[in-house]
């Protein structure tokens, strides 16, 4: 292996460990994020009551795959 190849590996770790300590910091604001509480009235309740409401995996897949929900473009009243 010579310099040059030795040095494209080096970059090539160090953008890797960028990328997991990004994936460190979406874990951590996710955390928070699902922690998270909003005031109605005098008790504080959670802000997303459900898994989905967070994170909505078949909305993400669909988005993903390029597939729409079908909404008739022309109704007939």
């Amino acid at each position: 292996m010579n310099l040059a190849e030795y040095e494209l590996r080096m970059i090539s770790y160090r953008l890797k460990r960028l990328n997991k300590s990004r994936e460190i910091h979406e874990q951590a604001w996710a955390n928070n994020q699902i922690k998270a509480k909003k005031k109605l009235g005098k008790k504080e309740v959670p802000y997303f009551k459900k898994f989905n409401e967070f994170f909505d995996m078949e909305k993400q897949e669909k988005a993903i795959l390029g597939k729409e929900e079908e909404v008739p473009k022309f109704v007939n009243p």
